[in-house]
């Protein structure tokens, strides 16, 4: 069993850098533009990935009449 694994040709386990994820979520605001400032600038942090959300809230959440 290896303590390590691979992601994007880029070596992850210990005694390897660190795999770091950055979180836009849907930051970019389905703006095409504003999301290739955020990944570039977690490029230019380097990041080695980014996770994107797609979704917006309304798919997510139901209806109601209730105040809370």
């Amino acid at each position: 069993m290896t303590n390590s694994a691979e992601m994007n040709g880029q070596r992850i386990g210990p005694g390897y850098l660190t795999y770091i994820i950055a979180e836009m979520s849907a930051n970019h605001n389905r703006s095409f533009d504003k999301a290739v400032k955020i990944i570039d600038t977690a490029k230019n942090a380097r990041a080695s990935a980014a996770s994107v959300q797609t979704f917006t809230p309304d798919t997510h959440t139901r209806q109601s009449a209730k105040e809370y």
